[in-house]
């Protein structure tokens, strides 16, 4: 029986009071960062928009994604063919990345409330901006997520993702996503992220600004 990700409500909270940052040979993320996307999609889609996601995908993808675990690393390379496969089965044409927004915005939303009641206690998008490396490694093994600018004023940040393996634009809608839910839900209104990707010495190098009222 395939759970894609299921977990206990009760459990929610202890799911990021666990080390970070394990020594892992190949770049991954926190089953804790794909539950919610899997959840997502069954709230939206029904089971049938699950399987249509779902069934493209390797068999090695499929295994993963049927036998979650919030507390342990998975293959990056399976939640990059996960966001792929959401936005052409999903999505309203190929260059239409609207749905891996939507999906970036519910996982914030979905995780940032009890990792807020936990440990992170923020008061403004600002306070959230300045932990946000913090969160980065909370969820992902590799990159360096920096702060370059906070802009109280004009209430603007700006975030560096450097040194990380994924080129494809899906990656960076969804965390595009996932910044303006997350400055959302620390109060900041109307939040929009841009962001410029490129590649140096074969990694990417992304500058994502969130402007928000």
């Amino acid at each position: 029986m395939a759970f894609y990700g299921r977990w206990p409500g009760w459990f929610q909270p202890l799911l990021y009071i666990v080390p970070r940052r394990p020594l892992l040979m190949r770049d991954s993320i926190k089953g804790a960062s794909i539950v919610p996307t899997l959840k997502f999609l069954k709230e939206k889609f029904g089971k049938e928009g699950l399987d249509k996601v779902m069934g493209p995908l390797s068999e090695a993808s499929r295994t993963e994604l049927q036998h979650l675990s919030t507390s342990q690393w998975y293959s990056l390379e399976c939640f990059v063919e996960l966001l792929k496969a959401i936005q052409t089965q999903l999505g309203k044409g190929l260059d239409d990345m609207d749905i891996l927004r939507e999906t970036g915005r519910y996982a914030s939303t979905e995780g940032l409330m009890w990792m807020n009641w936990l440990y992170l206690k923020v008061q403004d998008p600002f306070s959230l901006a300045e932990k946000y490396s913090l969160l980065w490694s909370s969820f992902y093994n590799s990159g360096t997520f920096d702060l370059l600018e906070m802009d109280r004023e004009g209430k603007k940040v700006r975030f560096r993702l450097s040194g990380f393996k994924v080129k494809d634009r899906q990656f960076y809608e969804r965390l595009s996503g996932w910044i303006e839910g997350a400055i959302a839900t620390a109060g900041g209104k109307s939040p929009k992220v841009t962001y410029d990707l490129k590649l140096e010495g074969g990694k990417a190098v992304c500058e994502l600004l969130c402007v928000f009222e």
